[in-house]
C-alpha cells in the first residue's frame, strides 16, 4: 500500500521517524493527460506536433524518478511528470533517497504518434467496403460503398474524397483506381447503440464515400479473382489487442465474372453489412454480437469467419495489423474460452478482462462452390466493469494497520491513516481537506496528521458511473494529557498487610492507567491508585478518552520481598461426589492456610488440599519471617454429569448399513457403543454405522470421569420395494394430447423431458426418443427406488406450402408438395388439377383457387396445409426506354395500367432524390433533362396497397 503523507510546519522530528521506516514501494501507474492538466484525460494516441502529460501515480515520498522510452533513460527525464511528443514504450522508476534504498519500475505506456490530416486526428472505431446498390447487374456494375464508423465528435475530420484499388489476387496487378466521394444524404447518420450500463447508450457516427466499378465479363474474367482495398486513412482508435494505431484499409473480394450465374436481376453481386449490434459490454457477462451479412440472391452461401484487421503504407497498400502478444484474430480478447462466431454471423462469448478489444468478421459468398464475393468488416468492442454506482467509504485506522479501527480523533504529535474502500477497481483517487483537493493525494490511503473534513472520489473510465464520492469524515487533534506520581506514607509491617500506596494525579477525561515497575507492565494495574510492596522503579501512563497519553517521571520504591503463593492444579472441576487435590508451590520453611469463598478452611494447613465442594479457593503462604501472600483466586465448580441420546433411522435395509448419532452434552467425551448389551469392537465415536438390527446404546465419559448411557434405540430390518412404469404407445407429432402416466408404488415423481405431474406432454418433449424415469422416496432407501422408460413421439409428415401462387388467365404452375416416397398425397378440390394424389400436381383453374393438400406418412401420422392460386392480369414494367425523339419508345409506358386503382408511381436518381412522380400516371415517365443513367422506381397500386420496386435505365 502507498501513503500519502500530509506534513506540517512544526513536525521535523516526526517526518524522520517516519522516513527511517523506510517504507515498501508499490509498482507505480502512468497516467496520459493534457499538459499542465494532470487530472485531466487524454488519449495515448494524438497527431504529430501535439504533445500529451505523461504523470506517476504514487503516493511514496522521499523518491527520485527516472523516465525512459523504448528502455533507454531519457536525460534529464527525472520529474514526477513528463511532456512527450514522440511515438514509443515510456515506463518510470522510482527510486528511494537519504536512509531509505530500493527501487521499482512501472509497467509500460505506449504513446502513437500519427501523420494527420488537416482536420486533425480521425478516431475510426471500424467499418468495411460493400456492394450496395441493387439492379446493378443490368449495367455489370459494382456499386461501392465504405463504411467508417467514428465517434459523434469526427465526421468533419475525414478527407472529401479517397481512393479504392482493384488487383488482381493471381499477380496483385492494379487494375484500375476508383475514385470515391463523400455522400451528401446518408453522411454522418448518428446510430445510437445499447450501452454496457442499463439505462445507457453508446454513440457512432457512420461516414460514407461511393464509387462504382464497372464489372465488365470482358475485363474480369480471371479465374483466381480481384481483390478491391481503400487507400490508408488514418488512424485506428487505440486497443488493447492491437499494436499501435496507425491507418486503417478495408479490403473485399470479386470473383470472376464470367462464373456468375444470375438468377436475380434485381440483386446486387455481393451484399452489404447490417448494422453493428453494440460496441460496448460488461465484464464476465455473455455478449453476442450480430455481425451478419445482407446476402444477395444470386448468392446462396454465406461462409463467416474472424479474420485480422488490414492496414497498409506506401509500400504495402494491404497487409495484417500486429497483434499484441497473446492476441490474435480468434482470440482477440480474454474469455474463459475464445469468443467465436457461427455461420449465421453471431459472435458469442463472455469477456474476462476489461479494456477495448478491436476484431474483424470475414462473410465469404459462394454460388454453389464459386466464391463470388468476400466482404470484411473491422470493429472494436469496449468492455467494461460495470460495478453499482455504490459510492466508496472512508475507514479511520492506526498508521499502517488497516485492519485497527480508530476514533475521529487524533493526538497532538500522533497520526491516522484514512482508507478508501470501493468496489471499484482500477480507480483514480482524489482525495478533499475541507472541500479543497489534497495536492498529490491520488491514492487509496492518505496518512494526515491535521484535523479537518476529509473525503475521497475514485474515478473509473470503464465503470458505471465514472466517479463516486465518499461520505464526509472528521479528524479532531487532541492535546495531550499530563500526569504526577504521588507517594503514599508507609502504614504497617510491609509483610503483614502494608503497602506503599502510588497516586496518579492528572485531569485527563475519562482516563484508565498503566503502571510499570523496572519497565515492565503491570498484570491488572489499570486504576489511579496502585499499592505495592515490592521494590523497583514505578511509572504510570495516563490515557485520556481519546486515546492521547502522558507518562510520569520514574519514582523508585524499596521494600522487602514476600514469599511466591500460587495454585499449581490446572484442573477446576470435580464431578458429582468426587474430590480435586488442590497442589500450592512448595518452598523452604513454608507454612499453609486454604480459604473457600474467602473464609479459612478449618485443618486445611497442608501444602495441597483436597476439595470436595465448589467454590473459590485460594492459599495463603507464610514464610519463615511472617511475611505472607496470598495466591491468586481459583474458581472450582461441580459438575452434574453429562447426558446422551441417539439419533438415526429406526429401519435398516438388510445387508445394508445406517449411520447412527450420539448428542452428549459436554465436551472431551469418550464414547463406547453397544448392541444388545454387547460392546461394539471399533465403536468409539461420537457416530457408528449400524450394520444389523437391534437395540443400541451409547456409554459417554467426560474428563472428570462423569459417565451416562442411553436409552435403547430399536432398529429394525426392512426389505426394499419394486418400482415399475406402465408402457405408453408411441406419439404421432407433437401435437398429440397428453397423457396420464402410471407407476407402482404409487407416490412417486416422474422426470424427464415432456414431464408435467404426472403427464408426458409430446409438445413439451418434441420429436424424438425420451427417457422418462419415475423415483420413489420413501422413509429409508429400501422404501426408495427409481426406474425408466423410453417414449416415442415420431416427427410426422411436414408441409409448408407458400401462402399464394400468382398465374395469368389461361397459365399453368406446379403446386409444390413435399417429395417422400413414404408419403400418400390427397389435394382437394381436383378441379383444375392434372392429378390429385401425387405430390406436385400441375394446376390450371379458370378462377382463384383454394387448394388444399393431406400427407399420410408409413406410420399413419398426417399433416395438411393449403395454397391459393391467383388468376390475375398482372402490370408490365419495361426495364428501359429511349427518349430521343425517334418515334420509338420515346417514354416509359406501363402496360395493363388500367387493369388497377389508384396507381402512385415515384422515381429517384441514384442519389435517393425524386425526379418524377404521379398519380394515375396520365402522363407518362419521359426523361426530359435528365441524363442517362440508371433510376429507381416505386409503384404502388389497388386497395390494400402493393408495391413494386426496381430500376430503369434512362438510354439516348
Amino acid at each position: 500500500m502507498t501513503y500519502v503523507y500530509l506534513f506540517f510546519l512544526g513536525l521535523f522530528s516526526g517526518l524522520a521517524a517516519i522516513a527511517q521506516n523506510c517504507p515498501t514501494l508499490v509498482t507505480p501507474g502512468i497516467k496520459v493527460s493534457p499538459v499542465g492538466l494532470p487530472n485531466g484525460q487524454a488519449s495515448a494516441s494524438f497527431c504529430q506536433g501535439e504533445r500529451v502529460q505523461l504523470n506517476a501515480l504514487t503516493g511514496a515520498t522521499g523518491v527520485s524518478y527516472q523516465w525512459k522510452r523504448d528502455g533507454a533513460d531519457i536525460a534529464g527525464a527525472t520529474g514526477s511528470t513528463l511532456t512527450v511528443s514522440q511515438a514509443g514504450a515510456y515506463a518510470v522508476t522510482l527510486t528511494q533517497t537519504g536512509n531509505c534504498s530500493g527501487s521499482i519500475g512501472s509497467g509500460v505506456t505506449t504513446i502513437s504518434v500519427n501523420q494527420c490530416g488537416s482536420g486533425g486526428l480521425v478516431p475510426i472505431l471500424g467499418g468495411q467496403l460493400e456492394d450496395y446498390n441493387a439492379g446493378a447487374e443490368t449495367q455489370s456494375y459494382v456499386f461501392l460503398k465504405a463504411v467508417y464508423l467514428t465517434n459523434t465528435a469526427s465526421p468533419t475530420k475525414f478527407p472529401s474524397s479517397i481512393k479504392a484499388y482493384v488487383y488482381q489476387k493471381r499477380d496483385n496487378k492494379l487494375v484500375t483506381t476508383v475514385s470515391m466521394g463523400r455522400g451528401s444524404i446518408q453522411d454522418g447518420q448518428f446510430t445510437p447503440l445499447p450501452g454496457a450500463c442499463d439505462g445507457d447508450e453508446s454513440k457512432i457516427q457512420n461516414v460514407l464515400y461511393f464509387g462504382s466499378i464497372n464489372f465488365l465479363a470482358s475485363v474480369y474474367n480471371d479465374p483466381d479473382g480481384y481483390y478491391v482495398t481503400t487507400e490508408p486513412v488514418c488512424c485506428r482508435e487505440v486497443s488493447d489487442n492491437v499494436a499501435g494505431t496507425g491507418p486503417v484499409v478495408f479490403y473485399m473480394e470479386l470473383g470472376d465474372r464470367t462464373r456468375y450465374n444470375l438468377t436475380s436481376s434485381r440483386s446486387t453481386f455481393g451484399s452489404v453489412f447490417g448494422l453493428p449490434a453494440r460496441i460496448e459490454t460488461c465484464v464476465n457477462q455473455p455478449v453476442q454480437l450480430n455481425s451478419y451479412v445482407t446476402a444477395s440472391t444470386n448468392l446462396n452461401n454465406v461462409r463467416y469467419s474472424l479474420v485480422t484487421p488490414s492496414t497498409g503504407d506506401a509500400s504495402t497498400p494491404v497487409k495484417d495489423v500486429s497483434w499484441a502478444t497473446g492476441y490474435g484474430a480468434n482470440r482477440f480478447m480474454e474469455s474463459a474460452a475464445p469468443l467465436q462466431i457461427d455461420q449465421s454471423g453471431i459472435i458469442t462469448g463472455t469477456p474476462t478482462k476489461v479494456g477495448t478489444f478491436r476484431y474483424g468478421v470475414k462473410a465469404e459468398l459462394f454460388q454453389g462452390t464459386f466464391k463470388g464475393f468476400e466482404l470484411r468488416r473491422e470493429l472494436m468492442l469496449q468492455v467494461k466493469e460495470c460495478p453499482a454506482a455504490t459510492p466508496p467509504t472512508v475507514v479511520l485506522s492506526a498508521v499502517g494497520k488497516p485492519s485497527e479501527p480508530v476514533t475521529g480523533t487524533i493526538c497532538e504529535n500522533g497520526s491516522v491513516q484514512l482508507t478508501a474502500k470501493t468496489p471499484l477497481k482500477n480507480v483514480n483517487y482524489q482525495w478533499y481537506l475541507n472541500d479543497k483537493p489534497v495536492n498529490g493525494a491520488t491514492d487509496s490511503v492518505l496518512v494526515s496528521r491535521q484535523g479537518g473534513r476529509y473525503t475521497v472520489v475514485v474515478t473509473s473510465e470503464l465503470s458505471c458511473p465514472k466517479s463516486a464520492s465518499a461520505s464526509p469524515v472528521s479528524v479532531t487533534v487532541s492535546p495531550s494529557p499530563t500526569v504526577n506520581l504521588i507517594v503514599g506514607s508507609l502504614s504497617g509491617s510491609l509483610c503483614q498487610g502494608g503497602a506503599l500506596t502510588l497516586t496518579a494525579a492528572s485531569s485527563a477525561v475519562g482516563a484508565t492507567f498503566r503502571w510499570q515497575r523496572d519497565t515492565t507492565t503491570i498484570t491488572g494495574a489499570t486504576s489511579a491508585v496502585y499499592e505495592t510492596n515490592r521494590a523497583g522503579s514505578y511509572v504510570v501512563t495516563v490515557t485520556d478518552g481519546n486515546g492521547c497519553t502522558g507518562r510520569s517521571t520514574p519514582v523508585p520504591v524499596t521494600t522487602n520481598a514476600p514469599p511466591d503463593a500460587s495454585i499449581l492444579t490446572a484442573e477446576n472441576t470435580i464431578c458429582s461426589g468426587g474430590r480435586l487435590r488442590l497442589q500450592a508451590n512448595t518452598g523452604s520453611n513454608l507454612s499453609y492456610q486454604w480459604i473457600r469463598n474467602g473464609s479459612p478452611v478449618s485443618g486445611a494447613v497442608s501444602v495441597a488440599y483436597d476439595a470436595s465442594e465448589a467454590g473459590v479457593y485460594t492459599v495463603i503462604v507464610k514464610a519463615a519471617s511472617s511475611c505472607t501472600a496470598i495466591s491468586a483466586p481459583k474458581s472450582v465448580s461441580v459438575t452434574s454429569p453429562p447426558t446422551v441420546t441417539i439419533t438415526g433411522p429406526v429401519q435398516l435395509c438388510r445387508n445394508a448399513t445406517v449411520p447412527l448419532a450420539a448428542n452428549a452434552s459436554g465436551t472431551s467425551l469418550t464414547y463406547i457403543w453397544l448392541l444388545n448389551g454387547v460392546t461394539i469392537p471399533g465403536a468409539t465415536g461420537v457416530n457408528v454405522d449400524a450394520k444389523s438390527g437391534g437395540n443400541y446404546q451409547v456409554k459417554v465419559t467426560d474428563p472428570n470421569q462423569c459417565s451416562a448411557t442411553s436409552a435403547n434405540w430399536l432398529l429394525t430390518e426392512i426389505d426394499k420395494v419394486n418400482v415399475l412404469i406402465d408402457s405408453i404407445p408411441p406419439f404421432c407429432g407433437t401435437a398429440s394430447t397428453p397423457v396420464t402416466l402410471a407407476g407402482t408404488p404409487a407416490g412417486g415423481v416422474f422426470s424427464g423431458n415432456g414431464i408435467v405431474g404426472s403427464q408426458f406432454s409430446p409438445a413439451l418433449a418434441g420429436v424424438g426418443a425420451h427417457d422418462v424415469v419415475y423415483t420413489v422416496t420413501g422413509a429409508t432407501t429400501c422404501q426408495s427406488g427409481t426406474t425408466n422408460r423410453m417414449i416415442v413421439v415420431r416427427a410426422g409428415p411436414t408441409v409448408n406450402l407458400p401462402d399464394e401462387l400468382v398465374i395469368q388467365p389461361g397459365g399453368s404452375v406446379t403446386l409444390p408438395g413435399p417429395a417422400s416416397p413414404t408419403y400418400q398425397y390427397s389435394w382437394s378440390p381436383s378441379a383444375g388439377l392434372n392429378m390429385s394424389s401425387v405430390a406436385s400436381p400441375m394446376a390450371s383453374p379458370d378462377q382463384t383457387t383454394l387448394y388444399r393438400l393431406v400427407v399420410q406418412d408409413s406410420f399413419g401420422c398426417t399433416a395438411q396445409d393449403s395454397v391459393r392460386v391467383v388468376v390475375v392480369t398482372q402490370l408490365y414494367v419495361p426495364d428501359a426506354f429511349t427518349p430521343n425523339g425517334d418515334g420509338q419508345n420515346d417514354v416509359w409506358a406501363l402496360r395493363n395500367l388500367t387493369q388497377f386503382k389508384d396507381v402512385e408511381v415515384t422515381i429517384l436518381n441514384r442519389w435517393g432524390l425524386v425526379v418524377f412522380q404521379s398519380t394515375g400516371y396520365d402522363r407518362p415517365f419521359d426523361g426530359q433533362g435528365l441524363p442517362m443513367g440508371v433510376y429507381g422506381y416505386v409503384i404502388t397500386y389497388d386497395t390494400p396497397k402493393k408495391r413494386l420496386v426496381g430500376s430503369v435505365v434512362l438510354l439516348r
